[in-house]
């Protein structure tokens, strides 16, 4: 039996570059479903004035109705 996706997730992260095709197909869907977190990084942050708020509301309103998420004049 090969390596599992459990001991595969323990490997230092030079072995896993080097082993990654020892798993199947299986495995490698295993370990990327459940092990692999993608890591996220905020990098900014902005605060709006309300006028900014307002229009930004507005322009994202007026873009789901023009797609058809939204119906009607006021959702």
């Amino acid at each position: 039996m090969g390596l599992t996706a459990k001991e595969f997730a323990r490997l230092p992260k030079e072995e896993k570059d080097r082993r990654y095709k020892e798993l199947s197909n299986h495995e490698a869907f295993i370990y990327r479903t459940r092990y692999d977190t993608a890591a996220g990084e905020v990098v900014g942050h902005i605060d709006f004035t309300e006028e900014e708020q307002r229009k930004n509301h507005e322009e994202s309103e007026k873009f789901l109705r023009k797609i058809g998420v939204l119906k009607g004049g006021t959702e």
